[in-house]
């Protein structure tokens, strides 16, 4: 019988291994094997009233779209289920960053003339958007179908929908807090504010976190965010409302210093925030 319940310990322990159970002086401890958190990748909608394709005389095409949303639909592949919208001003002037440099594939699905329905898959790129005119056009190649010589596409077409592949899903900017002789300060609070924080004089709201020891700071933000969304300030989480599409407002706090609050966005690359002394 004690051979019997050795030999089950003994398989109970492999089994506990293998399910991620080790030993630490002694004690017994659960390993987390859980995947960890899916990153979000989204894909992008935009819609129009009508269209056209142009070709210019050395034969580039561009994809004139009109009655275009001024909102854009972002949405998340599985097995993430989100989904929000952002203006369309913002995805074009963020366009380079969302797709880092390398043009994304898109599918147009459109209304032809007769009544029909037609697609085209097309390579986008430089993007050139009025909003008050509600016009919105790209560099267009397109691909063809497997199997096909080429693609013909309409001069003209009428109600159409656009499909974007999916882009970067976070924008970073990393900075240090200096003093006014450029000294990197420490253990600076770094808070999320909202847009009123911005202008007033009370305490503001949101999450804290501090600078490390060298003054640093990092910021990531998803891209596309909605009315609000979680950001990450020095690796922790925090849910604020954000002002705009890819932007966020911050303050920059130490005692005996003047507190400093600052927009910060997509655009925005190395950041050095200076707080001035009190009294100074």
């Amino acid at each position: 019988m004690k051979g019997l319940i050795l030999v089950l310990l003994l398989g109970l322990t492999a089994v506990g291994l293998g399910l991620g159970l080790r030993s630490t002086d002694g004690d017994a401890v659960l390993l987390d094997t859980s995947p960890g958190p899916s990153v979000a990748s989204y894909l992008y909608t935009q819609s129009a009233t009508e269209g056209s394709f142009e070709q210019d005389a050395a034969g580039a095409t561009t994809l004139v779209l009109e009655g275009v949303s001024p909102l854009t639909i972002a949405f998340t592949d599985r097995p993430i289920r989100d989904a929000h919208d952002m203006r369309t001003v913002s995805f074009v002037n963020d366009f380079a960053l969302l797709f880092a440099g390398d043009p994304p594939n898109a599918e147009l699905s459109f209304e032809s003339e007769d009544g029909s329905h037609g697609s085209a898959i097309l390579i986008l790129s430089d993007p050139a958007y009025d909003e008050s005119a509600g016009t919105l056009s790209y560099g267009a190649v397109p691909i063809p179908l497997d199997g096909s010589d080429g693609v013909s596409l309409p001069q003209t077409f009428g109600r159409a929908n656009l499909f974007i592949d999916d882009g970067s899903t976070t924008w970073k900017i990393s900075g240090t807090v200096a003093n006014p002789d450029g000294k990197p300060l420490t253990l600076v609070t770094i808070t999320a504010i909202t847009a009123s924080d911005m202008s007033g004089d009370g305490d503001p709201s949101g999450t804290t976190t501090t600078t490390d020891g060298n003054g640093a700071f990092s910021l990531s933000v998803p891209m596309a965010a909605g009315s609000s969304t979680t950001i990450t300030i020095q690796g922790k989480k925090v849910s604020v409302p954000v002002p705009g599409d890819t932007s966020v407002a911050l303050a920059f706090t130490k005692k005996g210093y003047n507190t400093v609050k600052k927009t910060v966005s997509s655009a925005t690359s190395d950041l050095t925030i200076t707080l001035s002394p009190t009294g100074g």
